[in-house]
């Protein structure tokens, strides 16, 4: 399983990325599996489309594994159909997948967002400022989510030990 990487690149940087890889690959070169990097041109682009509750969907579903769209907004205090918005850009985004029974997952091992860069580019400006706060925000809410997705796994896993339980007696 892969990682993704989250950042900021120009156009002429990725294009300049890829032919290298290709140009490896036509030498015979062998190439493991490669990492997924989703690259923008600017931090209001990132901001936008990376909004904070999404980045929140992907750091319950990192911590939690596969969830149903009902027990994430239960999860996340959200509004069914906005969080089933989020859920659809990032699906989109091919950051998150939603398999036939409806369970939304990670198909990826880990996300490297680096915050540290995106935060000393963003101090140039006073609108991305206060975007790379609310991010920082947005990690101490973690915590707090975090406390959430430990109770929910406990919550399964007494009904499963109950379920065993019950079908042993």
């Amino acid at each position: 399983m892969r990682k993704v990487i989250i950042g900021l690149e120009s156009r002429d940087r990725v294009f300049a990325r890829a032919r290298n890889i290709a140009e490896r690959i036509d030498a015979g070169e062998f190439m493991q599996e490669a990492d997924y990097h989703m690259n923008f041109a600017d931090m209001q682009q990132l901001f936008n489309e990376l909004t904070l509750e999404r980045m929140q969907i992907i750091q319950a579903l990192l911590n939690v594994g596969k969830q149903t769209l009902e027990e994430l907004a239960q999860c996340l205090r959200r509004d069914y159909g906005e969080l089933k918005n989020d859920i659809d850009a990032l699906i989109a985004f091919d950051l998150i997948v939603k398999d036939e029974l409806g369970f939304i997952s990670m198909p990826w091992k880990s996300v490297e967002f680096p915050l540290s860069e995106v935060i000393s580019l963003a101090e140039s400006r006073d609108f991305y400022k206060k975007r790379a706060e609310r991010l920082l925000e947005a990690e101490k809410e973690l915590v707090s989510l975090q406390l959430c997705v430990d109770r929910l796994l406990a919550e399964r896993q007494k009904g499963f030990n109950s379920q065993n339980e019950s079908k042993v007696a």
